[in-house]
């Protein structure tokens, strides 16, 4: 009585209609039939499904019908599937205009025609018979004992518990280091999380100049000053949901500016009093400023469905420390390099506005804007540093 009152109670809230075998079916109707006794699908009016676990086969018959599996609807399928009920019985759901229905037949299958080909090298290869096996191979330890299956493999392990319920725990680079979650499969969604590198530009903005200091003598090489940063990140689910989910990365990163001046035959110097460009007294191929710092990212974004033209979207911000600073020249009399190593008057933190964004099958994109200035106050002219480029 238990059991049944769940059923009827998981009914109500999912707008599932429980029906007697012999309900007429709707031509428009997707029709699914499950035995019982093996917890598999044996006949259905769309495509062969795969026999991995019946939860993973639902699910993917409800995506082709353009319908979503709920975990209201699946709690009701559990229930009705490892019920001692010898009666047939079918589920009517109905999701905007489309319908799927469920048939339980208790009598024995013949489940050759859905059981995948022995050529068929997914997991597991055959929910038929032998009951218990134990199999070890370049795709990692798999042990079957009934209806409990468990995959262990370098991404993580699987657990199948009696052919009916999923649970995943998985190594490495998922959305988390490690992750517990029942009917979840975080690579379906973009993100953040991992070892990243950030290949761009970067630029001078929001230039304010003095009559101390000359706009052209700060004028950069668009293309020769290059901004890269590498670093880790973690991301961890606020929110979960079927098409999207709000995330948030942290990370930690070290960074490079390289500005490099448009005029080659300048020199950045440190003044007894301020930071200036001067000209230099021999002819220079390069001449450029670098400064190195350590970053901490927090940017919350969405993620979305890989495969969507908009994989994620965040917005966040940064706080750095500077490591250090030199200036770097290399003269055109065979290419002599010289550096001098100075803190040019910059501020030792840093802090500043991320966006960042996925294309599907295009670019990861990025763009950080510094919202305090480079330099300290009356030690230079009022410059903010901006970086864009792709995220690899």
């Amino acid at each position: 009585m238990k059991k049944i009152a769940i059923i009827l109670l998981l009914a109500t809230f999912s707008k599932i209609e429980i029906h007697a075998k012999n309900t007429s079916s709707d031509n428009d109707s997707l029709r699914i039939n499950i035995d019982k006794r093996t917890k598999t699908i044996i006949s259905t009016e769309a495509q062969n499904v795969q026999g991995y676990s019946l939860l993973s086969d639902l699910r993917e018959l409800f995506k082709a019908k353009n319908m979503v599996l709920s975990d209201s609807t699946w709690q009701t399928i559990r229930e009705i599937v490892n019920s001692e009920s010898v009666k047939d019985t079918v589920l009517k759901i109905n999701q905007d205009g489309k319908q799927v229905m469920i048939a339980f037949d208790m009598k024995k299958a013949n489940i050759s025609e859905q059981r995948p080909s022995n050529d068929d090298k997914s997991w597991p290869k055959d929910r038929g018979e032998p009951r218990e096996s134990v199999k070890i191979g370049w795709d990692g330890v798999h042990i079957k004992d009934g209806d409990d299956e468990v995959h262990v493999s370098r991404r993580g392990v699987k657990v199948v518990d009696g052919g009916v319920e999923e649970v995943n725990i998985g190594f490495g680079n998922n959305d988390d280091s490690t992750y517990h979650k029942k009917w979840v499969n975080k690579h379906d969604f973009g993100s953040l999380a991992g070892f990243n590198v950030y290949l761009g530009l970067n630029n001078f903005v929001n230039t304010a100049f003095t009559s101390k200091y000359s706009a052209d003598a700060f004028s950069l090489k668009p293309f020769g000053s290059r901004y890269f940063s590498m670093g880790w990140t973690k991301s961890a689910n606020i929110t979960n949901g079927p098409n999207a989910r709000l995330k948030l990365g942290i990370g930690l990163n070290l960074s490079w500016y390289n500005f490099m001046l448009e005029n080659n035959n300048s020199i950045w110097t440190k003044g007894p009093s301020q930071v200036d460009i001067l000209p230099s007294p021999i002819s220079l191929k390069k001449s450029k400023l670098t400064v190195s710092y350590v970053d901490v990212p927090l940017v919350p974004y969405l993620a979305f469905k890989k495969g969507k033209f908009i994989e994620y979207f965040g917005f966040g911000g940064y706080v750095g420390y500077r490591m250090g600073s030199h200036s770097k020249t290399k003269s055109n009399d065979r290419g002599k390099k010289e550096h001098e190593y100075n803190n040019f008057y910059l501020n030792d933190f840093r802090y500043g506005l991320t966006l960042q964004m996925g294309i599907n099958n295009f670019a990861n994109l990025f763009v950080n804007y510094d919202l305090n200035e480079m330099f300290k106050e009356n030690k230079g002219p009022k410059l903010n540093g901006i970086s864009f480029g792709l995220r690899l």
